[in-house]
């Protein structure tokens, strides 16, 4: 049995323009890169101007691998475990940002 598939090619056009646009609105929150990147992504594969997920969820990960002692990270280490309490208590800008977005975080 062969299973077609009808993959479009991403809307670059459209990505260029939600990045722009997302990158407008939230240089004044500083919202990381990444997530623009992800959104602007999302919108030309949808190829909308408001692309949405059915059930998004965001998983973080973290451990001490000692590389901060290497001068890899800006911030010193215990600003890692600071931030790591902000997340497991639920006041981050993650969670608050995941709580109004509706996402499942993990």
């Amino acid at each position: 049995m062969q299973i077609e598939y009808n993959i479009e090619p991403i809307n670059k056009q459209k990505a260029q323009e939600i990045q722009n646009l997302v990158a407008a609105k939230a240089s004044v929150f500083e919202l990381p890169g990444t997530l623009r990147h992800t959104a602007a992504r999302i919108a030309g594969i949808q190829d909308r101007d408001k692309p949405f997920l059915l059930q998004p969820i965001i998983y973080t990960f973290a451990g001490d691998h000692g590389i901060a002692e290497e001068g890899f990270c800006k911030q010193p280490q215990a600003s890692s475990a600071l931030a790591m309490q902000q997340h497991t208590s639920g006041v981050s800008a993650l969670n608050v940002f995941s709580r109004q977005q509706r996402i499942e975080l993990r």
